[in-house]
This record gives C-alpha cells, sequence and structure tokens, in this order.
C-alpha cells in the first residue's frame, strides 16, 4: 500500500493540544515529591506543635487554595497566551508540514528539511480524539492534528501501522 500523507500548516493551537495530551501522559512526578514533602512537613508540625496544630491547618489550608486558584489560573489563562505569543515569534510558524506513513518508515517534510525515521525512533506514540502524538523521548512529543489526514480511513491505518510497528502504541480518550 502507498505511504498515507498527513499535511497541515503547524499553528500554535496544534501545540497547545499537543501540550495538553502530552501533560495527560508525562507523569506526575513532580506531584508525588510535593505530597511526600508536605507530609514530612506536616508531620514534624504536629510533633513540634503539638496541641497549636490546628492553627498550622487553617493557615495551610488557606496556603493551600491560594496555591490551586494561582495554578489554576496560569495554566488555563497565562500558560496559553504565552505559548501563542512564543509561537508568533518561531521563523517556523503556519508552515505547511507534510507526515508519510508506510510500514517501513515515517517521513517528515518541511521547509527545514526532510527526515525519514523508523517506527522505532519514537518511544512510544499515542492517538487522541484530537489527533496523534509522537514522542521521541520521555520530553520530547511530534503533534499531526486529525485535520491533517485525508479521510477517516487513513487515520484508521495509521493506528494499524502504529499497533504494528510502534514500539509502545496507545489510544486516549
Amino acid at each position: 500500500m502507498p505511504p498515507i500523507t498527513a499535511r497541515f500548516k503547524w499553528t500554535a493551537d496544534d501545540l497547545a493540544v499537543g501540550r495538553k495530551f502530552f501533560g495527560r501522559t508525562a507523569g506526575n512526578s513532580v506531584l508525588w515529591f510535593v505530597l511526600i514533602f508536605l507530609t514530612v512537613i506536616f508531620t514534624s508540625l504536629k510533633f513540634l506543635l503539638g496541641n497549636r496544630f490546628e492553627v498550622v491547618l487553617v493557615v495551610a489550608g488557606i496556603f493551600g487554595f491560594a496555591t490551586f486558584v494561582g495554578i489554576t489560573i496560569v495554566t488555563r489563562l497565562v500558560r496559553p497566551y504565552l505559548l501563542k505569543r512564543e509561537f508568533a515569534s518561531r521563523h517556523d510558524a503556519h508552515e505547511e508540514i507534510e507526515w508519510q506513513f508506510s510500514q517501513q518508515q515515517i517521513t517528515i517534510n518541511s521547509t527545514d528539511g526532510k527526515s525519514d525515521l523508523q517506527w522505532s525512533a519514537f518511544q512510544k506514540v499515542l492517538s487522541t480524539p484530537a489527533g496523534f502524538l509522537f514522542l521521541s523521548t520521555a520530553q520530547i512529543f511530534h503533534f499531526v492534528p486529525r485535520r491533517a489526514f485525508a479521510s477517516e480511513a487513513d487515520i484508521e491505518f495509521v493506528i494499524s501501522l502504529a499497533r504494528t510497528h510502534a514500539r509502545e502504541f496507545k489510544e486516549l480518550k
């Protein structure tokens, strides 16, 4: 079968959507570190303060709520704004990118060059409702939006190729 082609103009929205799904797969090692750190702190405070520990809990609750609100504002409002602003200054913003998928390899074409990669070049391939994430490492990903494909049959063929040839393949809903 001839290669399946996915062609699209790369946008800040593509990057934001890819980052959103990538964030769901990246793991929460920082969150676990913070939870363990807070457990140690609160256990130490309980031991040191005894009966006055309730005051610490109230202050910690207020601090925790303020932190939650701050993180929510940053991740929902500030981060997308900064991402779009930074994207606009990229030399390759809004350039057309072409991916070709075959059983032997994946070819990526852009104005910056051409790459022929084996499926094994990607640690993981994820199919999401918005497109595909190709993870080169645990920190680096490429995103191909579903709108880049000519048909749903092309998308299904790429899913079957990824299931067969990728080191790890997963479908996210």
